[in-house]
């Protein structure tokens, strides 16, 4: 081969060698810049992810604080809109101690206004996450746990025979023989060293945490049973207009409901009272009632019930004596008195939704419940109670001390059945992150 070709060939291999190179340095460049940037993708892919988390928990502590609050004001919060609830919104979300925050972006009321489904958003830095949790109301379980429950002490003596869970804050008194059925405990929370209750083993006197005894919502009932009809209890037809009133109205009464002008005898038809002259009504008005002549009810005091009461609600603003007597026993009603509270019972209190207790005698002020009749009824204080009785069917829920005085028969009750008027506890039913697009 010539030498100038050689010469050529020499000065194309170093050429060839120089593009190697290059091509190799180029590769080896987009290999860094490759691994740089995949290694740049997963530091902020594993910021984002610890970012994230906080943003999940932070949405979930705000499903807490949103469940605190709806409990925290039931009547003033159920059913309003998010413009119209205190919870936090986009535009001023509610910052918690991490650095992260949250808002409701979100509320629907659903399954006829007994549950709400709530969208709730966390944030912490770039990172959002949003969660959606079904919320429901029930009666708070202090009202289905226990037969018994104060925030005092709870004495009972004589025998008792005890067929519900009974509990005492502030302690128990028993004297007598105790007998306990259904496996129910008599537990109280003053004494931690006591040990836990059982059944078997320590029925009477173990220990468990306070529990929180209701509140009677006394402002939002009075507010209710003023849009209804207005009475004076010095009105000597107070029991009349009462009973002539439909069942669904509410009223409200000032004044002290402790006695009512004598009357003489009184018709009653389809369960209402009318005075003495009212026999000069044409028959054709009672055509379709069940008419009875009857006497004038032996008590002249107070207002007295019988019968199945539709759902009559009644806020007496101030004391109140109770008869529930006639012919019928009574059901389904709530009465409630910001004083005192005396409860007579000559029929038996019953219930006309079968398996629930649906009579309620709440009062601000102490209540007496006399009589050993069948008393299937809520009887709720904010003050103390006390029965002159041997028996009670239904419940008791009082803030101050709860007296029996004798031996003592508590019977097994139903639910609760309250016609929508007890304040409700909204506890979560489920959960689960969406997207945030949902």
């Amino acid at each position: 081969m010539p030498y100038f070709n050689m010469h050529i060939s020499r000065k194309a291999s170093k050429g060839a060698s120089l593009v190697i190179t290059i091509f190799i340095a180029i590769v080896a460049a987009l290999i860094t810049i490759t691994m740089l940037t995949l290694s740049s993708k997963n530091t902020d892919q594993l910021v984002n992810d610890k970012e994230g988390k906080k943003a999940h928990y932070a949405a979930m502590a705000g499903l807490e604080r949103v469940i605190s609050k709806y409990n925290a004001d039931y009547n003033g919060t159920w059913l309003k809109s998010l413009a119209d609830l205190p919870f936090p919104t986009v535009s001023s979300p509610e910052n918690l101690n991490n650095d992260t925050s949250y808002w409701v972006d979100s509320v629907e009321y659903v399954d006829s206004g007994k549950a709400v489904m709530v969208k709730i958003i966390g944030k912490s830095k770039q990172a959002t996450r949003k969660i959606r949790a079904k919320l429901e109301t029930d009666i708070p379980k202090a009202f289905g746990n226990f037969g018994l429950l104060t925030d005092g002490l709870l004495s009972i003596s004589g025998d008792k025979y005890l067929k519900m869970n009974t509990h005492g804050n502030k302690g128990l008194t028993f004297s007598g023989d105790h007998y306990m059925y259904n496996n129910s405990t008599a537990s109280q929370s003053s004494n931690k060293l006591a040990g836990d209750p059982d059944p078997s083993s320590k029925p009477v006197g173990g220990y468990i945490p306070p529990i929180k005894v209701p509140d009677i919502p006394v402002d939002h009932l009075r507010q209710y049973a003023k849009t209804g009809l207005i009475l004076n209890a010095n009105d000597p037809n107070l029991q009349l207009k009462i009973n002539n009133s439909p069942p669904d109205i509410p009223i409200y009464i000032q004044g002290n409901v402790i006695s009512y002008l004598p009357q003489n005898n009184i018709i009653l038809a389809n369960n209402r009272y009318y005075h003495k002259r009212a026999m000069l009504i044409p028959a054709y008005s009672f055509q379709k009632a069940n008419i009875k002549y009857i006497a004038k009810p032996a008590s002249s005091k107070g207002i007295t019930f019988d019968g199945n009461q539709q759902g009559r609600f009644i806020f007496i603003e101030g004391d109140a004596i109770f008869n529930a007597d006639g012919f019928y026993n009574l059901s389904n009603m709530m009465l409630v008195t910001t004083g005192d509270l005396t409860v007579n019972g000559y029929v038996d209190i019953d219930t006309s939704h079968a398996g629930e207790v649906d009579v309620t005698f709440a009062s601000v002020g102490q209540i007496t419940l006399n009589g050993s009749r069948n008393f299937a009824a809520l009887f709720w204080t904010e003050d103390t109670f006390r029965q002159n009785g041997s028996s009670i069917a239904g419940k008791v829920i009082s803030r101050g001390n709860l007296t029996f005085n004798g031996n003592f028969t508590l019977e097994p009750s139903g639910k609760l059945h309250d016609n929508g008027l007890i304040e409700k506890e909204v506890s979560r039913s489920s959960w689960q992150q969406i997207s945030m697009d949902e």
